[in-house]
């Protein structure tokens, strides 16, 4: 009998303690959730950059773990799919936690509208019936929730895009 199962998820880290090299950044990044869980609040908005296989995923796993919150993993190319920003911010519970996986591929208009988004927790969606001829813009509240965006090229983000990130 053939008898299969997830190996790496065996060796992923489990909690900041699992984590290895970076004591600083971890234990800052320790202290920031124990303040957002003791405050009630969601975590502020994280920039991880660093070389494939350098463990930023693995970072945002433990950290949506730490808080006891839920991590909505998604990528810089599915978001600038026309309905990608819908797709994962109208579904979130507060606190939630977005982590978005190669942030350097998304496109200027995406930055912009994540930057709308994290100011006035507000997404826009346009909707038209052609056959009705109506066209309109629709604003929609979204819960509170924490941005976690990794990139291997920091330099590509635009500069307004990159100072949302506090950490």
């Amino acid at each position: 009998m053939y008898r299969s199962f997830n190996i790496i998820s065996k060796f992923e880290p489990k909690s900041f303690n699992d984590l290895v090299g970076q004591d600083k950044t971890i234990e800052q990044l320790r202290i920031l959730v124990a303040a957002s869980i003791e405050k009630r609040t969601p975590l502020p908005n994280i920039l991880l950059s660093g070389a494939s296989g350098y463990g930023k995923t693995a970072i945002a796993k433990v950290i949506a773990k730490e808080r006891q919150t839920n991590l909505i993993i998604t990528s810089g190319t599915a978001l600038n799919e026309s309905s990608g920003l819908g797709n994962v911010f109208l579904n979130l519970n507060p606190a939630d936690i977005v982590f978005i996986d190669e942030a350097h591929a998304l496109k200027r208009k995406t930055t912009d509208a994540l930057n709308c988004l994290i100011e006035n927790k507000t997404i826009v969606k346009n909707y038209s019936n052609k056959v009705l001829g109506v066209k309109m813009d629709l604003e929609m509240k979204v819960a509170d929730f924490s941005l976690i965006v990794a990139t291997t090229a920091p330099g590509k983000l635009p500069i307004p895009f990159k100072n949302r990130f506090s950490v």
